[in-house]
């Protein structure tokens, strides 16, 4: 898909995702093959037919997290098409698993530290020593123990969020209630006998409340007594928590983008809708960007067939036009650097690079090349999907363009994604669910490669 080769569309359809059955055997197998012992936190009561929720949630000592990355991807069927790290847990999205019908990909978590801030709450070496063996169907594999799983789940909302999520209470209050004396023992050592008293005792009551307000002791105790015990060891932990997050948020290198691009009409809009649900969990946010212009600019329906260069156009078109590829610049890039929630796929229908390539649709008057030389400023996404249509096809989704024109916008498009580093070409005069599952494999395809040099530089480390 680069440009220094040939570029042609894709096989129409893609292998069929795996099974979620046959995925988890695979996997636990390759666990026991490479001698790493994970823990599953929680939701595995639909093992081994389906998983509750749209992830996976491991606790991992983190000398097994390199052979655990390296059992995920020589799983036949699948591919790796995503990786993000921060200091307590890896993101590990997994392409060609189905762990609902709707779904083609799963997200596995692996988290060696249970913290707030940096500040760790639970024990790992605790857990995983305390973890209990569990069967469904022909599978076997480790989970927390109740006690641990209840602390959790209650804990990872409270102390982070200040909430209570409602689909774990029932269970976090029975088991509170049932082993009270494990979790006393488990939170005393962090939290103190006062804060912890009151938190046991506000979840076997059910008293949201009163659960709600012990957050910020809980917080409170956590910091100091971890401040007064390891102050040095506590401090670079938050500032590797900020600095983590810092990055998470704002970092180009934690988003991927798409430009799906095309003349008018031909289904730009379309193949977008349906990529959206093909592409779920293949990152952390799959987004749609649909940048508009043509509030910018003022168009009658006579001047769409003014030409550019027509002395008719105004003086105020063309100061307006001037302006335009400046604005389209500004908003690209606040787009590309504002923040967002970690790794993030983002697919695109941007009308800023149309502006140099088909410049009437939003009455530009300008020099076109001001527009070009705006465009090679913009900042660039890692794959290119041009839905190429002929002129005639061109012409025949858009009457009002004349026949000279259709060609000029066809030979346009063409030329300007042979420009681009990565790139693919698909028939427009395709069906849009064809169209969409060609540009899926395309995307996975570059996901992939991408996530590949991650992970080489990340295991060679670690």
């Amino acid at each position: 898909m680069h440009k220094s080769e040939s570029v042609s569309s894709p096989p129409f359809l893609s292998q069929p995702a795996l099974p979620f059955g046959e995925f988890l055997i695979s996997m636990f197998e390759g666990f026991r093959a490479k001698g790493v012992t994970p823990c599953l936190m929680r939701n595995y009561e639909g093992f081994p037919d389906s998983n509750i929720g749209r992830d996976m949630d491991f606790l991992i000592s983190p000398s097994q997290l390199s052979n655990a990355i390296r059992v995920l991807g020589s799983i036949p069927g699948t591919r790796i098409v995503g990786y993000m790290e921060y200091p307590s847990v890896a993101l590990v999205f997994l392409s060609g698993v189905s762990p609902t019908p709707q779904l083609r990909a799963l997200e596995i978590d692996f988290t060696w530290r249970l913290d707030w801030k940096g500040l760790q709450f639970l024990d790992t070496d605790a857990m995983l020593h305390a973890a209990t063996r569990h069967s469904a169907g022909n599978l076997t594999f480790s989970a927390l123990s109740s006690a641990h799983e209840a602390i959790i789940s209650l804990l990872t909302c409270l102390l982070v969020g200040g909430f209570v999520k409602e689909k774990y209470l029932p269970k976090v209050q029975r088991t509170f209630a049932g082993e009270k004396q494990a979790i006393v023992n488990a939170l005393l050592p962090q939290f103190g006998p006062r804060i912890t008293a009151q938190l046991v005792e506000s979840v076997v009551t059910g008293n949201r409340n009163n659960i709600v307000a012990c957050a910020k002791p809980l917080r409170a105790s956590l910091a100091l007594r971890s401040f007064m015990r390891r102050p040095l060891q506590s401090t670079l932990a938050v500032i590797r928590h900020y600095a983590a997050g810092f990055a998470g948020h704002y970092s180009p290198k934690n988003l991927e983008s798409i430009c799906i691009l095309g003349a008018d009409g031909c289904g730009k809009t379309r193949v977008i809708d349906a990529l959206i649900p093909m592409l779920q969990c293949s990152a952390l946010v799959v987004e749609t960007n649909h940048p508009k212009l043509r509030s910018f600019v003022t168009r009658t329906k006579s001047e769409t067939s003014v030409p550019l260069d027509n002395p008719v156009a105004g003086t105020r078109a063309r100061s307006t036009s001037i302006a335009l590829p400046f604005m389209c610049l500004f908003e690209a890039w606040w787009r590309q650097v504002k923040r967002r929630l970690s790794l993030t796929l983002r697919l695109v229908e941007s009308p800023y690079h149309d502006l140099a390539i088909n410049p009437r649709r939003y009455g530009y008057r300008a020099p076109l090349w001001l527009a070009r030389l705006i465009v090679n400023l913009l900042p660039s996404p890692d794959l290119w999907i041009l839905l190429d249509a002929s002129s005639e096809e061109i012409e025949t989704r858009n009457p009002h363009l004349e026949p000279a024109e259709a060609q000029r916008q066809a030979a346009a498009y063409r030329t300007f994604v042979e420009t681009r580093k990565t790139y693919v070409v698909l028939d427009a005069r395709k069906p849009p669910d064809s169209l969409a599952e060609e540009a899926y494999i395309a995307i996975v395809d570059m996901l992939a490669l991408r996530t590949d040099k991650i992970l080489k530089c990340r295991l060679s480390e670690l």
